[in-house]
C-alpha cells in the first residue's frame, strides 16, 4: 500500500529524473555522430597516430570491422576513457573534426569510430554515445 510519504518520494524521484533523460537526448543531438569522419582536418594531419603504434595496439579505423576477441559491439574510441575529450556544458570539447588525442597512442590523434585492444569504457561517454547510431556505409 502506498502511503503519503512514499507517494511524495516517488513523485520527487520522477521529477528529478525527467531532466536527466532529456539531457542524454540533448547530448545525442549535440554530437550528431551520424557517420565516421572521412576527411582528416588539415591542422592535425601531422599529429595522427603512427602506423607502428596502431599495429601494436591492433587499432582499426572502424570499430565494427574489428575481429579482435576483446572487441564488443558498441565499443569505439569516442566512448573510451583514453580518448581525450571532455563533456562540458552539454558539449564535447577536445575533438577536431571527429578526431581527438589518445593517451594510449602517445597523445596522437585518432578518429572517434576507431577501436584498439586497450579500449576501456568511459561510463559517462558511453551513456551518451549509446544513443547515437553510426550510419551504415
Amino acid at each position: 500500500m502506498i502511503n503519503r510519504r512514499n507517494l511524495f518520494k516517488l513523485g520527487a524521484a520522477t521529477i528529478i529524473s525527467i531532466p536527466l533523460l532529456k539531457m542524454e537526448k540533448l547530448f545525442a543531438d549535440e554530437l550528431a555522430w551520424d557517420a565516421c569522419p572521412t576527411v582528416v582536418p588539415e591542422k592535425i594531419t601531422k599529429k595522427l597516430a603512427k602506423d607502428k603504434a596502431k599495429a601494436r595496439l591492433k587499432f582499426v579505423a572502424d570499430a565494427t570491422t574489428s575481429t579482435h576477441k576483446k572487441y564488443e559491439p558498441g565499443a569505439a574510441c569516442g566512448n573510451c576513457k583514453f580518448y581525450k575529450t571532455k563533456i562540458k556544458d552539454g558539449k564535447i570539447t577536445g575533438e577536431t573534426g571527429g578526431y581527438a588525442k589518445c593517451s594510449m597512442l602517445a597523445n596522437k590523434y585518432v578518429n572517434r569510430c576507431g577501436w584498439c585492444k586497450s579500449y576501456k569504457q568511459d561510463k559517462n561517454k558511453y551513456a551518451i554515445y549509446k544513443y547515437i547510431k553510426k550510419e551504415e556505409a
